[in-house]
């Protein structure tokens, strides 16, 4: 398993990629389905970073980065 499926930043990233790519499909379905791949990825990327915020609790640090807001889904940034 890569070390990427882990990395918040790298699925923000792909996120961002597959917007920048969707905007410019002129097929509506193609658009579509590259907007979807996008919002998974950004679920990807919360994940990552609830992961990212376990191992760090598990280990005695404080948490750090970015987690979402159960209640609204809202991002959230760490101190």
């Amino acid at each position: 398993m890569s070390i990427a499926l882990d990395d918040p930043d790298y699925w923000r990233q792909r996120a961002e990629a597959s917007r920048a790519l969707a905007e410019q499909i002129s097929d509506r379905t193609a658009k579509q389905a590259m907007f979807w791949i996008a919002d998974d990825c950004d679920k990807l990327a919360a994940r990552a970073s609830l992961r990212l915020n376990d191992d760090e609790v598990i280990n005695g640090a404080e948490p750090k980065g970015n987690c979402r807001d159960p209640a609204s889904g809202a991002m959230e940034k760490l101190a």
